[in-house]
């Protein structure tokens, strides 16, 4: 019988993972505006994959932006 096996990172390792996520590359509550939008649709028009903007969330970032929110 065979028993799990636990993998460890190394600390370097584990520590950039974690400012990655908490930094990250990518914000949770991406930026949108018109142009974010556009970009994502034409990429999930070519190839399927799109980014994270949608024009409900441009326009509600919009709002934000012009109300002094965020």
């Amino acid at each position: 019988m065979q028993t799990a096996t636990t993998i460890a990172l190394p600390p370097f390792l584990a520590v950039t993972m974690l400012l990655l996520a908490g930094f990250g590359t990518q914000p949770f509550d991406p930026d949108c505006t018109a142009e974010k939008v556009a970009r994502s649709t034409a990429m999930k028009a070519t190839v399927d994959v799109g980014g994270r903007c949608t024009p409900a969330e441009a326009a509600r970032d919009t709002a934000e932006r012009a109300t002094g929110g965020k």
